[in-house]
């Protein structure tokens, strides 16, 4: 859900891959998620974001939902969550279900009978086969946050290292911190081939935000080595990251290479082979003193 709180318009783009009209709006802004009453059960949605028109009033309101797997009483609870809204804003609701495959999609497009004549709640699924495909980066469909959710559905399929590559092209034009962000967020959900490929991307330095994303890597082996016991435990995690890095940049080694990085507990040297590490191509240009 954070691609929609981080840019709530992007459900008006998400509503698009289903080609379902979205009417004008000047502005997008997110709304509680709680659709609790005086019971007390809470009803909660995963993100709800209104588009607001000209005159400043809802248009649209939209409830996203991320369904990974059919869950019979999501059919029962999302009206609720609906009619809750509706009572709210006055205005037209959108139940838009993210479906983590194309069977969970088929299940969550029934309609929702609520009673005779015909009154009844119908799901807008988006599954895989609706969110495109992005191989270049100027399709006019490639927003941060659209190119991420399309890493995420398409990056681990055969050809998903275009979409990888788009992704990061996309990511060299955001606000750095929001490309990291994202980014954590998709090695998170590919599949281990996608991320390992993934992981070497971020390992060069061709774009600003690759930098930033090593850098916290590398705090993070830093961290490690230190809650494993002061000057021991920095230099273990030191060394743990000179060779995550240096798998990550896929820069050969052998098990001598390996022994003598394991094995110092200078924390100096260990500081000067990692930053060597990140624009080294050969093990000797990190490890020759």
């Amino acid at each position: 859900m954070a691609l929609f709180r981080s840019r709530p318009a992007f459900a008006a783009d998400v509503l698009a891959c289903d080609d379902i009209p979205v009417e004008p709006f000047t502005e997008a802004r997110l709304r509680s998620e709680c659709f609790s009453v005086l019971q007390p059960t809470e009803r909660r949605a995963d993100a709800t974001i209104e588009l607001l028109n000209d005159h400043n009033e809802p248009g649209l309101a939209v409830i996203v939902e991320v369904q990974l797997r059919p869950d019979p009483k999501k059919r029962t609870t999302w009206p609720t969550y609906v009619c809750r809204l509706y009572e709210d804003v006055g205005c037209p609701i959108a139940l838009l279900v993210l479906c983590a495959d194309d069977t969970t999609a088929r299940w969550a497009a029934t309609p929702i009978p609520l009673g005779p004549p015909g009154s009844q709640i119908t799901p807008i699924p988006i599954g895989p086969r609706h969110i495109p495909r992005l191989t270049s980066a100027t399709d006019p469909a490639a927003s941060p946050e659209m190119a991420t959710l399309s890493a995420i559905t398409h990056g681990s399929r055969p050809g998903g290292y275009d979409v990888i590559d788009t992704m990061d092209i996309v990511f060299s034009r955001t606000d750095p911190t929001l490309a990291r962000d994202y980014t954590e967020f998709v090695l998170g959900l590919l599949k281990t081939h996608a991320r390992t490929y993934l992981e070497k991307l971020m390992a060069t330095m061709t774009h600003e935000y690759h930098s930033e994303f090593t850098e916290k890597f590398v705090r993070k082996g830093l961290a490690k080595g230190k809650a494993e016991g002061e000057a021991t435990g920095l230099a273990k995690g030191k060394a743990e990251s000179v060779l995550q890095i240096i798998d990550a940049r896929d820069i050969p080694t052998d098990a001598r290479h390996r022994h003598q990085i394991l094995s110092c507990t200078d924390p100096d040297r260990l500081s000067t082979w990692l930053r060597r590490a990140l624009d080294a191509t050969t093990i000797d240009e990190i490890l020759t003193d």
